[in-house]
């Protein structure tokens, strides 16, 4: 019975660290793709960083691409947003 709890309590561990990266990611994406509006936003001119054109397509490039899940709401609208883009 004691193993049963062990086993159990282990498997609640590693299911709520899994929940807890995937909700990250997630956020993460969601960031990455508002960032990118943003930047698109500003229009043309030249900034430190470059142009806000070519930063709005790296932050659109790295939410649908980089992070997981590969088919979420943020991951296709930052699809849609890259090809407006370029």
């Amino acid at each position: 019975m004691r193993r049963a709890g062990l086993a159990l309590a282990a498997a609640s561990c590693l299911a709520g660290i899994y929940l807890l990266a995937a909700a990250d990611l997630i956020l993460r994406q969601r960031a990455a793709y508002r960032e990118g509006r943003l930047w698109l936003a500003r229009g043309s001119g030249e900034t430190l960083w470059g142009r806000p054109r070519d930063l709005a397509c790296l932050y659109f490039e790295s939410a649908a691409n980089l992070f997981w899940p590969p088919g979420g709401r943020w991951a296709r609208l930052s699809r849609e947003k890259l090809k407006e883009c370029r």
